[in-house]
């Protein structure tokens, strides 16, 4: 692609084109790469650019998402009035979603392109764009038919869709536009995909209580509607991505989130695993001989992996960064067990410094993971191993909440935040301080997202840790509604604020902000609409007034995701810095700009 900017590559159904979304004509349309050779061209030219593809099985035609149009982008703004920034009108229940900003009413819709004069005249001109779907209601993750004739996509059209998350699956004739709800059922599907027969289309489906917490399954319905089959019924683990369904019909492939791991496994319709392809998995896809995943070990990060469906030995394809990591000294994760205090199991990792000598005495950092549903693995994860080498021993734990050890364990959280998983990680630091090699009186603690919502937990629950960094977190949970974009999340699990008042403040560690000793680093972008700038301001400024060692790291125009690669620097270096200065007395002041390199020599 010539250096310019492209994602979302999807090979062509005969092969002769590679397609892709890319910006460089301003908004994102379709670039097509001839695999013959020669140029990519664009082939098509929608106002509001598109959001995404899928192709049909005869390649040439291409079934598109795009939002609608802004009126009044395009419109010539003469006075200095007309050319300031517009208001911005909201008017809907759900007002705001990270990475995108405010809601206004605009919809996302399907449509067709039909791209035979595009290909023929190498792009000179664009496709043909006809809308499949209009309306009140948004679109999405379109699937064509085996045939052709139907694409199957999702959308909530429940009576206000902003109060709920009950998705469900379509289709839509191609020609003639007739509209058949595939599934019913309470809570979301989503992700269609087409069995090779073209009779049935299975889904992933996330159970409507809680929508948090619950176990997402593989269901199947048959194309023309009806009840629906459940595939992961005996399967107490979350399922995650796209099924793939095997070449008879009769078994899917898919992601499972599973005690520190994320194989890829094939069940049968009764819901037993025929198969298990043990690693850590993030998608994939088949070929009549192999299964082709992204893939990363414990000392390397995700690489194309192709893995024979005969249990033959897996390949690396890419091995793209083989000859930097050649160079590096990693440690692999070692996996930890320990009881939480009740007595429940709980599983962690350790990462140790490359020259790891367990006669000497290190510091520790314990770093906690966000979602509160989600998991580490032992695999390759660029922070431990970074921390590692700076010569910490670095702890990253699967407390309650976590979701690879059934839905008990991840329902155990629900309403009751900063408790079981709070003891769940302090049980895995007095665990891994009994193995002998650990300086009790120089430990760290942090996180992001939730990760930083337990690190204000954890800080104001105890002064066992020297130095904390609370990334993206939340710390008055009352005020936090409405602020972020989590309305549903908030309504389904703690109730309203104005009538579940005691409880969000028995939740919120900002009413408990007095009793922390730990110098703690504060950090959050600047258009954070998952865990808002201001509760990461409220949590500074409250440690500020009371004298605590604390500092503020605002990255402009950055969501709840760090995503400019200098900020990302800048993240990791100003971790070190601030570990660094309360772990092991470094005189390095971690508030300095960390990228200008004259003020970090020393260090």
């Amino acid at each position: 692609t010539q250096g310019d900017s492209a994602s979302a590559p999807a090979y062509s159904p005969d092969g002769r084109y590679l397609p892709s979304l890319s910006d460089r004509s301003d908004k994102a349309q379709v670039w097509v790469l001839p695999t013959s050779g020669g140029e990519a061209f664009r082939v098509t030219g929608v106002r509001q650019g598109v959001d995404a593809f899928e192709w049909a099985p005869d390649s040439t035609r291409l079934a598109l998402v795009i939002t609608d149009p802004d009126p009044l982008e395009g419109v010539e703004k003469k006075t200095e009035a007309e050319k300031a920034p517009r208001p911005i009108v909201v008017t809907r229940l759900q007002h705001k979603q990270d990475g995108k900003g405010y809601l206004d009413g605009r919809k996302t819709h399907l449509y067709v392109a039909d791209l035979n004069e595009a290909l023929a005249s190498a792009g000179s001109k664009h496709a043909k764009v006809t809308p499949l779907t209009w309306g009140i209601y948004d679109e999405g993750n379109p699937a064509w038919s085996p045939d052709g004739s139907l694409i199957a996509f999702s959308s909530n059209r429940s009576h206000h869709p902003d109060a709920n998350d009950n998705s469900d699956i379509f289709t839509i004739q191609v020609n003639g536009g007739r509209i058949t709800q595939v599934s019913t059922d309470p809570g979301g599907e989503d992700n269609p995909v087409w069995s090779p027969n073209g009779k049935e289309i299975a889904f992933i489906h996330m159970p409507e209580d809680p929508p948090v917490y619950a176990t997402p399954r593989i269901g199947s319905a048959a194309a023309g509607g009806g009840l629906p089959h459940d595939w992961t019924g005996t399967l107490d683990r979350h399922v995650g991505g796209e099924p793939r369904w095997a070449r008879d019909g009769q078994s899917i492939y898919v992601t499972v989130v599973d005690e520190g791991r994320t194989p890829i496994v094939r069940v049968s319709r009764a819901g037993q695993r025929l198969s298990t392809i043990d690693g850590d998995y993030s998608t994939f896809e088949l070929s009549p001989t192999h299964v082709v995943a992204i893939g990363e070990t414990p000392t390397r990060p995700p690489e194309v992996i192709a893995i024979p469906l005969n249990n033959g030995t897996a390949v690396a394809l890419s091995r793209a960064n083989e000859s930097l990591f050649s160079s590096l000294r990693l440690t692999a994760a070692e996996s930890v067990q320990f009881l939480s205090a009740d007595g429940t199991p709980i599983e962690g990792f350790l990462v140790k410094p490359p020259d790891f000598d367990a006669a000497k005495k290190y510091p520790l950092i314990l770093r906690i993971h966000g979602g509160p549903v989600g998991q580490y693995t032992d695999s390759f994860a660029f922070e431990h191993q970074y921390l590692a080498s700076l010569g910490y021993v670095v702890l990253f734990t699967n407390p309650r909440g976590s979701n690879g050890y059934g839905e008990a364990f991840c329902r155990a959280i629900f309403a009751d935040w900063g408790n079981k998983d709070y003891q769940d990680v302090m049980a895995g630091v007095d665990h891994v301080l009994k193995m002998g090699f650990v300086d009790e009186r120089r430990m760290g603690v942090g996180g992001w997202s939730y990760g930083g919502i337990l690190t204000n937990y954890v800080i104001t629950k105890n002064t066992r840790f020297a130095a904390a960094i609370s990334g993206a977190s939340e710390a008055d949970m009352f005020s936090a509604y409405g602020y972020d974009d989590l309305q549903r999340w908030w309504r389904s699990e703690l109730g309203l604020p104005w009538d579940q008042a005691e409880l969000y403040r028995k939740l919120s560690p900002i009413y408990e902000i007095e009793k922390v000793k730990t110098p703690t680093l504060v950090m959050c972008g600047e258009k954070d609409f998952r865990c808002p700038l201001p509760q990461s301001e409220q949590l500074y400024l409250a440690l500020k007034t009371l004298g605590k060692e604390t500092a503020l790291i605002i990255y402009p125009g950055q969501s709840h995701g760090i995503r400019r690669p200098s900020y990302e620097i800048d993240r990791y270096r100003r971790y070190g810095f601030w570990y660094d200065k309360f772990l092991k007395g470094s005189s390095v002041d971690p508030t300095y700009d960390v990228l200008d390199r004259k003020k970090t020599t020393s260090y």
